[in-house]
């Protein structure tokens, strides 16, 4: 599946305050560039599986089929059971809530991502890059399921850094290619700067505007250790 921006101008609504000269997301009351961290995603957050395992036949079944069956049997209602996880994060002590809108750009902090790139306004200020984009199933209907990483990088109030994440995601799109409705989940993996050690997970709910990407809105809980 082939992914088209149709982006806006960089950052329309972030003010200057949170980019240095080199166009680098900062620290407020700091000239420091915030670490985008590593958009590989090392053996703590998760190694990807082996690409076979033995089938009952004695043969191989890929574990995409696998996986694709799994996520297409459980259909809508495995998403909403991934959304739902999201109450767990809010009863956690010190949980903090986010909420606001991500809106598609070429750049954000001079950067870009593997699959797609976002601005992030609200509690969650600064850039959204999602580092990968892995097709596991496309219906007939329309209906499509993938998985993937991301990473946050900026700053929930006073404290910033990296979040790295992983998502599923689910949506229908017409003939056409147009969305029609879609939703993702994103667990947090942990994160670099204050975000170091942190848990919790973001939801998002897109807003489709014949675009590409369309913008989306966000709401989660995000746990911080420091």
């Amino acid at each position: 599946m082939t992914w088209i921006l149709d982006p806006v101008d960089d950052c329309p609504t972030c003010g200057p305050e949170r980019w240095n000269e080199e166009g680098n997301v900062r620290r407020p009351g700091s000239s420091e560039p915030i670490d985008r961290g590593d958009s590989t995603f090392g053996p703590e957050r998760g190694e990807p599986a082996s690409p076979t395992r033995p089938a009952p036949n004695g043969g191989e079944v890929s574990n995409a089929r696998l996986l694709r069956r799994r996520i297409v049997a459980a259909g809508l209602a495995g998403l909403i059971g991934t959304f739902a996880l999201v109450t767990t994060a809010y009863a956690e002590p010190g949980a903090t809530a986010v909420l606001g809108r991500q809106v598609a750009v070429d750049t954000c902090g001079g950067a870009s991502g593997g699959a797609a790139t976002f601005v992030m306004t609200g509690d969650l200020d600064g850039c959204w890059y999602t580092d990968t984009f892995d097709l596991v199933a496309a219906g007939p209907n329309g209906l499509v399921v993938g998985v993937g990483q991301e990473r946050f990088v900026g700053c929930i109030d006073d404290s910033c850094g990296t979040l790295f994440l992983k998502f599923v995601f689910v949506g229908k799109f017409d003939a056409g290619g147009a969305e029609l409705w879609g939703g993702c989940h994103h667990p947090i993996l942990g994160g670099t700067g204050d975000f170091a050690g942190a848990t919790g997970a973001v939801s998002f709910v897109d807003d489709p505007d014949g675009s590409g990407l369309p913008p989306a809105d966000y709401t989660g809980r995000v746990i911080l250790t420091n």
